[in-house]
């Protein structure tokens, strides 16, 4: 095994056939290897220079001789992925990132991992401070439901609850309702079951999860993000819920030190083949910090709300998955590379 030995490839294998090693052993050339840029070149020792030079194969690569080489298509494991070649971004937050990068990884992908967004405390906790105050109170002023609409959500409460003293026991009279399983599952690390978590994954579809009966004349808390859409509120109280409340817990913003530089050198050397978009304010971000160029890009959407905005933003979406889950957005990815979409 050679390594960055490309500039002197024919004198060193050369060298190498001089010593005593066959002609014909096989031999082969690897650029960039294990990226999505991967290419590989196979040959013989006599016939390895000529064929890279042929191929274009330039720094950095790897150089392989001997009968291993001549294994490689039993063992080229890695490009028989489904997406394999192709460079994949990640648009989501830092601390959710990972567990999406790490199953396009699998999969074969050279994932860019770019945050458009994090997480911070809200401009004002006012209206959580009250209506956590208010899970405590009599049955009449009290709430009788409270949705999460996010894990973050979740995890934003539970925080703001634990810092004002407060026990996760005084939740015991209200009723939870979870949109999606994700913030179902963050709800259960609490050993909190949501008793509502509709079959598809957005705020209208809570009313059917619920039931009318269960809505009509009861006190609603929504924990959300501090800028959200205003469809569940509306619909709960065009339902007749007797109060609905908005508490935010947490906020979005634009994440420091992104690098925008790099990501607009992807863009215009035409190397990403995909952009991934889990909520609408990933694909606001994203625009904001890239600019038009965005406009350029294949998009895979997590749910129509977010197709929606990235179609306004100028994208293509490609990919849409049935379901508006991580699991579901992987596969959805896969198998539209798998069809043979995006070129190849």
């Amino acid at each position: 095994v050679i390594l960055m030995a490309t500039a002197r490839m024919r004198a060193t294998l050369d060298r190498i056939r001089a010593a005593g090693l066959p002609a014909e052993t096989p031999a082969a050339a690897v650029q960039w290897a294990t990226t999505a840029a991967q290419k590989t070149v196979s040959a013989t020792l006599a016939t390895l220079a000529d064929a890279s030079a042929l191929a274009g194969i330039g720094a950095p690569a790897v150089i392989v001789v001997g009968e291993c080489a001549g294994l490689r298509e039993h063992l080229k494991w890695v490009e028989r992925t489904p997406l394999f070649g192709r460079t994949v971004v990640v648009t989501r937050s830092r601390e959710a990132a990972p567990q999406f990068a790490t199953a396009l990884r699998r999969l074969g992908a050279e994932v860019v991992e770019f945050p458009t967004i994090e997480t911070a405390p809200p401009s004002s906790y006012a209206a959580l401070d009250r209506a956590i105050a208010r899970l405590s109170s009599p049955a009449r002023d009290s709430f009788d439901w409270i949705i999460f609409t996010s894990a973050t959500g979740v995890e934003s409460f539970v925080e703001r609850l634990k810092s004002r003293d407060r026990d996760i026991r005084e939740l015991g009279r209200a009723s939870i309702a979870a949109i999606g399983p994700a913030t179902a599952a963050r709800l259960a690390d609490y050993a909190i079951r949501a008793a509502a978590v509709p079959d598809e994954y957005r705020a209208e579809q809570i009313i059917p999860a619920i039931g009318i009966k269960r809505i009509r004349g009861k006190r609603f808390l929504i924990a959300r993000a501090e800028v959200a859409r205003e469809a569940l509120p509306e619909i709960l109280r065009d339902k007749g819920a007797k109060e609905v409340v908005v508490a935010p817990a947490y906020r979005t913003v634009k994440p420091k030190g992104a690098q925008i530089e790099r990501m607009r050198g992807l863009i215009a050397s035409g190397s990403i083949d995909l952009v991934t978009f889990t909520s609408s304010s990933t694909v606001a971000n994203f625009c904001d910090l890239i600019g038009a160029s965005a406009s350029l890009l294949k998009a895979a959407a997590i749910g129509p709300i977010t197709a929606a905005t990235a179609s306004e933003r100028g994208f293509e979406v490609v990919v849409r998955p049935g379901k508006y889950t991580i699991a579901a957005l992987t596969e959805a990815i896969a198998e539209y590379f798998a069809a043979g979409n995006g070129g190849t």
